[in-house]
């Protein structure tokens, strides 16, 4: 039928698990990949024009991708041989690392105008919100978290990510922060969840886990789920 929206599977050649992350306004695609059901060694994947590009950090042992921007600013992290990971960002052909001083690990997750959100973990295990302004970096932490992350950013600057009140991040629930406070999001009825990104008109994306331990995508648009 004519203007029927159809969906369309994404997997990489040959790989056991295709993640698709982010898409920018020309189509262009990024996430990561498994080729191996036993090992876990994910690579970091463009997708243009139809056709596959992998793209990793040089000699890491593990790339992921979460966002590319409209201007072709691919953002995402890196976990080294050592099993150090950091923030990475690629333009131009250029990688350049991103890694909060004295943190023992960074994380990087979207990237909007000059705007970097993710994560890092200081050496008492205790995970910490990141924003990254043109290289000043600063730690937003959800009230009475032991575990804080952003995933998206929108061209306002309003933020979405989740938080858990334990380190290991086991129960995460959603939350919106904007001009400075924290607004909690929870589907009805769930027991976990998380937003995961934002557009420019406000609507939120994300996932959440009912009671049966099965995992749904949501929409927030206008405040309402």
């Amino acid at each position: 039928m004519s203007g029927e929206n159809v969906a369309k599977s994404i997997d990489f050649p040959g790989a056991t698990l295709t993640d698709v992350t982010s898409i920018n306004s020309s189509g262009q695609i990024v996430g990561f990949y498994n080729n191996s059901s036993s090992v876990w060694a994910p690579h970091g994947f463009l997708l243009s024009d139809g056709q596959f590009t992998t793209i990793d950090y040089p000699g890491a042992q593990a790339t992921y991708w979460g966002g590319i921007t409209n201007d072709g600013e691919i953002i995402g992290s890196v976990v080294e041989l050592n099993g150090t990971s950091h923030g990475e960002l690629l333009h131009g052909g250029v990688f350049t690392s991103i890694t909060v001083p004295g943190a023992v690990a960074t994380s990087t997750n979207m990237k909007n105008g000059n705007r970097i959100v993710g994560d890092y973990t200081d050496s008492s295990s205790h995970d910490h919100g990141l924003l990254d302004v043109g290289g000043v970096f600063q730690t937003i932490d959800y009230p009475g978290s032991a575990f804080t992350f952003f995933s998206g950013v929108n061209s306002a600057g309003d933020l979405v990510g989740a938080y858990s009140a334990t380190t290991d991040g086991a129960i995460t629930q959603g939350f919106l922060w904007k001009n400075g406070q924290f607004t909690p999001i929870t589907y009805p009825g769930s027991v976990a969840g998380g937003a995961i990104g934002i557009n420019d008109q406000g609507d939120i994306v994300g996932r959440y886990t009912d009671t049966a331990g099965i995992t749904h995508g949501f929409l927030l648009m206008g405040g309402a789920i």
